[in-house]
């Protein structure tokens, strides 16, 4: 139900057909790291972070976790560029 509502609060075409994608494959019973590793958009440390939160039932503090590590090293390489 999130993936359809987050759908309508993007705006990009390709946005949403993904976010459609991930709903469909949920629905029929593949996990959120499945679709992400078919994907082929997130970096194998985002699926990680993903596979224990599905594993340990704190999914959504491990997405969390997740963005705060991708914020980090965003950081660090306009950080880096900047030197």
């Amino acid at each position: 139900e999130i993936l359809i509502a987050l759908q309508g609060e993007v705006f990009s075409k390709r946005a949403k057909k993904a976010i459609q994608e991930i709903a469909i494959k949920i629905s029929q019973g593949y996990s959120i790291s499945q679709v992400f590793k078919e994907m082929k958009f997130f970096t194998p440390l985002v699926i990680a972070f993903i596979e224990v939160g599905e594993a340990t039932g704190r999914l959504g503090q491990n997405f969390l976790n997740a963005a705060q590590r991708i914020e980090f090293l965003e950081n660090l390489k306009r950080e880096a560029k900047k030197a």
